[in-house]
């Protein structure tokens, strides 16, 4: 195995301490106490952590709300005005290892520090920071919480983790699929041993234009690691020649598990490509009452949006019991996506219409399946 001398990140160590008193609230008496960390509480925190980061404010209201599969798709980052309280939407990152589901990350959907001061009139206390700085800090936490027999050894016969800049997706339709094993590389040595494990976070990043006010702008949205995750590597996977922090946490697709839709479909409109779309809800577990709850959230005309102040939720697309192949609206039919492909909220977003659709790229990426 390699020999190494850890790199530590580059915080100034004032710096360093406040963040992570920030980040370790809910763990930082255990640490204190010369304890085990409680990583579970710690990783209970980290989007809801992450937001204050992100937004260069550290003592802001956050209220987290979760969501799995099209559940988080669905949700989304807000700030309660009237509350003054940052909403993030948060789902967590699970990955098989020994036989166990084990937490490995947390998807965060949050807004940016541009969109908090001008909504509601605050200045940022400090920089914002990226989703790699808050990795560096998990991962901060996570080695002064080992004993000083546990640093040693990982610094001396471990493979090191090390952070690249992030990995930016063009929009969030993109970085919803994407998963952060992906973005993890592992680098060897002369000699073929694996010397460290290069991790750039999956992130976008959407302007906020104080004009406009999308939904969609202003927003930081990361993939970030856990503090388990990080721990387990630096006691256990650092040491047995490990290529992976962990297993994938997503399978290829493909094919999807059905072309159409006992469920019915929906017509909406898709403000980030400038598009109609036809949704066929071909997974398991949708229902024609579920399908048509789904769709009741969304905008069924760029004026529907419009007349919504451009928030995301809407008064409803347009269901029909039918499939989108049936539908006579629907027509032509153009390329397709498939999201969450051969899960059980599987679903077909077909483009409706002749005309082009805007950001047809990062449509394409956003994909687990694009079929033209």
């Amino acid at each position: 195995m390699w020999i190494h001398s850890q790199t530590r990140t580059s915080f100034p160590p004032n710096r360093i301490i406040k963040l992570q008193l920030i980040l370790l609230s809910a763990a930082v008496s255990v640490a204190l106490a010369g304890e085990s960390p409680d990583t579970d509480a710690y990783d209970a925190n980290l989007c809801a952590n992450a937001q204050r980061l992100v937004a260069g404010t550290p003592s802001a209201d956050v209220e987290v709300i979760t969501g799995e599969g099209n559940g988080f798709h669905t949700i989304q980052m807000d700030i309660n005005v009237e509350q003054r309280r940052l909403v993030v939407a948060a789902s967590a990152l699970t990955a098989e290892i020994d036989g166990d589901t084990v937490l490995v990350g947390a998807a965060c959907k949050m807004v940016n520090a541009e969109r908090v001061a001008d909504t509601l009139q605050v200045k940022p206390a400090r920089a914002p920071l990226t989703c790699g700085d808050i990795n560096k800090l998990t991962y901060e936490y996570v080695f002064d919480s080992l004993s000083l027999e546990e640093q040693r050894r990982y610094r001396n016969e471990g493979a090191a983790l090390r952070f690249a800049p992030d990995y930016v997706a063009e929009s969030g339709g993109e970085w919803l699929p994407l998963s952060i094993d992906k973005h993890i590389e592992a680098v060897s040595d002369a000699d073929g041993d694996v010397e460290y494990l290069q991790i750039s976070a999956p992130s976008v990043r959407v302007p906020w234009d104080p004009q406009t006010r999308e939904f969609y702008q202003g927003t930081q949205h990361c993939k970030l690691i856990s503090a388990t995750a990080m721990r387990r590597w630096m006691t256990a996977g650092a040491f047995d020649g490990s290529t992976v922090l962990f297993p994938p946490t997503k399978q290829p697709c493909y094919a999807p598990s059905a072309e159409s839709s006992p469920a019915g479909s929906c017509m909406f409109w898709f403000a980030p490509a400038q598009s109609m779309f036809c949704k066929d809800y071909t997974g398991a577990e949708w229902t024609a009452d579920s399908a048509r709850q789904e769709c009741s959230k969304r905008h069924a005309s760029p004026a529907a949006l419009k007349a919504a102040s451009s928030r995301y939720e809407g008064a409803g697309g347009d269901y029909r019991e039918a499939a989108c192949s049936e539908r006579p609206d629907a027509a032509p039919l153009g390329s397709t996506c498939v999201f969450h492909c051969n899960a059980p909220d599987e679903s077909l977003w077909r483009q409706s219409g002749d005309s082009p659709m805007a950001g047809a790229a990062a449509m394409t990426r956003a994909c687990d399946l694009f079929i033209e």
